[in-house]
């Protein structure tokens, strides 16, 4: 039964996920051919740094008081104010900021556009805990209806003003509306009601967790703005606008699978924390399957990139096609060190995972700009060097954390990874042989990918099954009503 319901709130959020990419491939499109790529690049700078704010919002306070039972707590109510306070602290920084910014990437219209856009961490500074109590209740669906709303309303807001001539400010305002439809669906939901209080020493170890989770969240988001950085002030906004697009698609699948799977099985994996078979056999379960359900789409899009994209987006944009193969791996590896992060994070190891951030960042910078030199597609392909590269430090400390072997990791992901690399494979060896227009060839794609699926099922039945049988077990054993979970 926990299974099931834990299932049924993860395919509620990966379809408000799917609902999101329907709305992106409807409004990505249409917006490609009114605005320009500078345009794209103008706001993925302004964004950028409003993600900065975003990392921090919270300082994982939310996270942490996941892993408590008692939602009415001193801790919960002093939480919510004291992100509050900090939410609105970043928004006037923001808008402050928003000049000296402008000055620096020589681009008056970032000034606008930035002291817009400084609403949204306030925005999101009033969910963070009414969120926080919907998925300690395991209560998923308000999650995805906000998703949903706020996809649709988004999407309408900026075809809506992009038709109307606003240029960028149709992406402005799909970034505002986005927040602002699914605050009250989230409240309601939630129906959390803070009393008045605000007493520090409540919080506890929660502040060791959070100053942890609010290192990580800065180095996660330094590390994910390197490259628009890196980018906008060597290159410009026109790359810039080409390379925000391909990250954008190239991050849909973490998206849609790692991200619904994250917050549905966080709950989970913090009960786990003291159980180490347990926790191995889910944590696997879980990375085979994300992995089964990303590697091959990737690899056939990967492939099939410019006419995946001169079909989504215009001929015009057939560069950011190249752009998108060089980060495809990049894409695989970030749906796997994505839901290694969230584990360290659900069993207390945030200090580790602070670590391994700080590490990845300081090594991608350093990639990024010397990449810069060698133009767009080296730094997007770098980013992918660098990814891998990465990857078997990053296993080693995780791995050691669930008891399990480097090489048995490995074998679990072998089968991902030998179909997605057979993709590319048959996919440039029928391109090599036959002349296919952008149609064709991205039907190619498909059924490659549909055969990648079919070959996994046909191979793996044996395996996939075990597993299913072990995840069911281990969801029977229910969680004792009013066992304590205290920040590790």
């Amino acid at each position: 039964m926990a299974l099931r319901r834990i299932a049924f709130g993860a395919a509620a959020l990966s379809a408000a996920r799917v609902f999101q990419l329907g709305a992106s491939f409807l409004t990505v499109p249409f917006m490609a051919r009114l605005l320009e790529p500078h345009e794209f690049g103008l706001v993925a700078i302004a964004m950028a740094i409003v993600a900065l704010t975003l990392a921090v919002s919270d300082a994982g306070l939310s996270r942490s008081l996941i892993r408590t039972d008692n939602i009415e707590s001193d801790a919960w109510s002093t939480a919510h104010w004291l992100i509050v306070a900090a939410t609105a602290l970043l928004s006037l920084l923001l808008a402050l900021g928003s000049w000296p910014t402008a000055l620096f990437f020589e681009t008056p219209a970032l000034l606008p556009v930035m002291l817009a856009l400084s609403i949204i961490p306030l925005m999101q500074g009033f969910l963070e805990l009414p969120i926080a109590a919907l998925i300690k209740r395991e209560n998923f669906m308000p999650l995805a209806i906000a998703d949903f709303a706020a996809a649709l309303g988004g999407a309408a807001a900026a075809i809506g003003f992009a038709l109307a001539g606003f240029g960028a400010w149709a992406l402005v305002a799909q970034n505002i509306v986005n927040v602002a439809i699914r605050a009250p669906v989230i409240i309601f939901a939630a129906n959390y009601k803070p009393r008045r209080v605000f007493n520090l020493a409540a919080l506890g170890e929660h502040v060791k967790f959070a100053r942890d989770t609010m290192g990580y969240a800065i180095m996660q988001a330094v590390s994910r703005q390197v490259d628009p950085f890196v980018i906008g002030k060597a290159l410009g906004t026109a790359p810039l606008g080409l390379y925000s697009v391909a990250f954008r698609i190239m991050n849909l699948p973490a998206g849609i699978i790692a991200t619904p799977v994250q917050t549905a099985l966080y709950p989970r994996l913090a009960y786990l924390r003291d159980k180490p078979d347990e926790l191995r056999a889910l944590v696997l379960t879980a990375t085979i399957g994300q992995a089964a359900l990303v590697f091959p789409p990737m690899a056939a899009a990967a492939a099939a990139s410019t006419a995946v994209f001169e079909i989504l987006l215009s001929y015009r944009w057939g560069e950011a096609g190249f752009v998108f193969s060089a980060l495809a791996v990049a894409g695989m590896v970030q749906v796997i060190t994505n839901f290694n992060s969230s584990l360290l994070q659900a069993i207390g190891h945030t200090g580790t995972r602070l670590r391994l951030t700080f590490e990845f960042t300081l090594l991608w910078a350093i990639a990024a700009l010397l990449s810069a030199q060698f133009g767009l597609i080296a730094v997007a392909g770098m980013f992918s060097v660098v990814s891998v590269l990465y990857l078997p430090r990053s296993l080693t400390l995780l791995l050691r954390r669930l008891q399990c072997s480097f090489l048995d990791y490995l074998k679990a992901l072998s089968g991902p990874v030998l179909v997605s690399l057979a993709v590319v494979a048959c996919h440039l060896l029928v391109t090599r042989f036959a002349e296919l227009n952008n149609w064709q060839e991205v039907a190619v794609a498909v059924v490659e990918t549909l055969a990648a699926y079919a070959a996994l099922l046909v191979f793996g039945r044996r395996d996939i099954e075990q597993r299913l049988h072990q995840v069911r077990t281990l969801m029977a054993q229910t969680k004792p009503e009013g066992e304590p979970v205290s920040p590790g």
